[in-house]
């Protein structure tokens, strides 16, 4: 064989050397893509399940009465969404009734000891404690948080009180209030129903859009997350500085400032 003929076999062999190997750096990055494809399939249907049970959840609390719902319904409610009980107890010099609390999260992994998502999704959570007094209901916190992208807690928070109001001014039965944030960034808007809030009042204050934990396009403020009860939101109700000017900015809101 000439110098030639073994020049075009080596040429050969490199081309067919290259070509295998672009096929493999092919199939690799296929098979990467692939298997975050069905990640992100499996990430979401989980998370889409968890939303749909939050959905299930927040439906059976709003039926809730406060002196009227008993402890069995409860620990049956929180049996059948896996809740944890607290037995009464002292804390910090001041009683603290028995509890069952239900939580229900989008799904995430821990990095260094936070909570983190898959990029593009978000982490959110609902809450709901429910303290119980001789045999009853005697109150009921349901909260839902949502952070967006950068960070920026969204938290949500209806109340069922007893006689005696907690935020509410005396002989207000539904109270539409912003609370302080002290800890990241957010905005925490809070409703508040003693045991004469009207059913409208109640479908006002239960009325969550919970579209938020899962939609694409994600929601900006708390009037997307408790879009009804922002909009009862009274003017002496919002947190303000000292010069008068509002504490929160809701110009992205597509209904207005209330």
């Amino acid at each position: 064989m000439s110098d030639n003929d073994e020049d075009k076999v080596d040429r050969g062999l490199e081309l067919r050397s290259g070509v295998v190997k672009r096929h493999k750096l092919v199939a690799l990055c296929a098979t990467i893509f692939f298997a975050i494809g069905l990640l992100y399939v499996a990430w979401y249907t989980f998370e889409f399940r968890r939303a749909q049970i939050s959905r299930r959840l927040t439906g059976e609390l709003r039926r809730l009465e406060v002196g009227k719902t008993t402890e069995s319904q409860i620990r049956r409610l929180s049996e059948q969404y896996d809740g944890r009980y607290s037995a009464a107890q002292y804390q910090n010099q001041t009683h603290q009734p028995e509890s069952y609390d239900i939580y229900v999260s989008s799904p995430y992994i821990m990095i260094a000891g936070s909570a983190r998502t898959l990029p593009g999704r978000r982490l959110w959570g609902l809450v709901a404690s429910l303290a119980v007094e001789n045999g009853y209901l005697s109150h009921l916190r349901l909260r839902l948080f949502v952070f967006r992208s950068n960070g920026f807690g969204l938290h949500s928070i209806v109340d069922l009180t007893g006689p005696k109001p907690r935020a509410a001014p005396d002989g207000v039965p539904y109270y539409v209030y912003e609370a302080h944030i002290t800890g990241p960034p957010g905005e925490t808007l809070g409703v508040e129903l003693s045991p004469a809030a009207s059913t409208e009042e109640r479908r006002k204050g239960f009325n969550f859009n919970l579209s938020c934990l899962t939609a694409l396009r994600e929601c900006r403020h708390v009037c997307d997350t408790l879009p009804s009860a922002w909009k009862d939101l009274t003017p002496d109700a919002r947190l303000t500085y000292e010069d008068g000017s509002p504490v929160n900015d809701y110009r992205e809101c597509s209904t207005g400032t209330p």
